[in-house]
């Protein structure tokens, strides 16, 4: 099970997940992409491959990151029609680059749980 069946499989999510959020509407499709769905693959994939502690390792590490994509999501919501396209992705990028940094000096790391 290498990086092509990988791939296959991450392809007929992504079509699938389209098809979904064209069906049943862009709040449900935005719902239905999120990180935990798509990296499903990664973790089904990282066990087979790596094992347990490789596992535990980059769910570690998505959770740390998941962070970030939420205030990225919630910051465009909430600016994007006040003060348009580009001034939104902006600032939400600050926003995310800020909660991730954050959170790689936060207690995780201290505690020797986080990646170096």
């Amino acid at each position: 099970m290498g990086l092509p069946l990988r791939l296959a499989l991450t392809a007929v999510l992504v079509v699938s997940l389209s098809a979904a959020a064209g069906a049943l509407g862009p709040a449900t499709g935005g719902v239905l992409a999120a990180l935990p769905v798509l990296a499903s693959i990664l973790a089904a994939f990282t066990h087979c491959q790596e094992g347990p502690v490789a596992l535990v390792a980059l769910l570690r590490g998505m959770l740390a990151g998941v962070a970030g994509f939420v205030v990225f999501c919630v910051t465009i919501a909430g600016l994007v029609e006040r003060v348009g396209t580009g001034p939104a992705f902006g600032a939400a990028a600050v926003a995310a680059i800020a909660v991730h940094a954050a959170a790689a000096r936060g207690p995780a790391r201290a505690a020797g749980y986080a990646p170096a």
